[in-house]
């Protein structure tokens, strides 16, 4: 694709990562599809894309990591990509998936103290 035509289906410009207007990003755009508002608030992750390939099976992507406080709020955002056709499920597949609980450290210490079990 053209890099005018990424940049549309993203919603950001490829070598500066700044949003595009409205106006001018793909209605179905990735920053669009992917956004979860919870009582008309946006909510926000800390998220990764790591490329990824394997050539002796031929699968090229990246895997998505994203971090959040709620699960609800990551699996919300997953759920619009699918609910709104996101622009770049037209050309990629998800694959799989996995979720990891990262407890905090008072959790720790409650199954440390053997409070969990």
């Amino acid at each position: 694709m053209k890099t005018e035509h990424q940049e549309k289906a993203v919603g950001r410009e490829k070598f500066t990562d700044l949003e595009l207007e409205d106006e001018d990003k793909y209605q179905n755009a990735h920053n669009v599809a992917s956004q979860y508002d919870e009582n008309g608030e946006e909510q926000k992750i800390i998220r990764m894309n790591v490329p990824y390939s394997d050539p002796a099976t031929g699968v090229t992507g990246t895997y998505f990591m994203g971090y959040s406080r709620y699960w609800h709020v990551t699996k919300g955002m997953l759920i619009n990509m699918l609910d709104q056709s996101d622009f770049l499920l037209t050309f990629s597949d998800i694959l799989t998936g996995q979720l990891f609980f990262i407890p905090s450290r008072e959790t720790l210490a409650q199954i440390a103290d053997g409070e969990f079990n």
